[in-house]
């Protein structure tokens, strides 16, 4: 039976940035995001690039902690921005 803990860590160690099934919506009608995954390995520079309106700047105010998913996880250089204690990490 595989260590999914040790998977876990690996994958941390090898991405910057990591975002799972984000959905957000600034009201309960009309979702902004629906099922948004990122994963940015680290030392690699990306683009976000899409039409007007399109949730680039909900994206990444989730990325930044600024604003919470209504479900997913980020994990921001192994650190959980969604969790609890993202208060912590400010320091990024």
């Amino acid at each position: 039976m595989e260590n999914t803990n040790n998977n876990v860590i690996l994958e941390e160690q090898a991405f910057a940035v990591i975002a799972d099934n984000i959905h957000f919506g600034y009201f309960t009608q009309k979702p902004v995001l629906k099922g948004i995954s990122l994963h940015v390995p680290r030392s690699k520079i990306y683009a976000l690039l899409g039409p007007n309106g399109c949730g680039k700047t909900t994206l990444l105010n989730i990325l930044l902690g600024r604003i919470k998913p209504s479900s997913g996880y980020v994990h921001i250089l192994g650190h959980s921005i969604t969790s609890k204690d993202a208060k912590k990490l400010n320091h990024f």
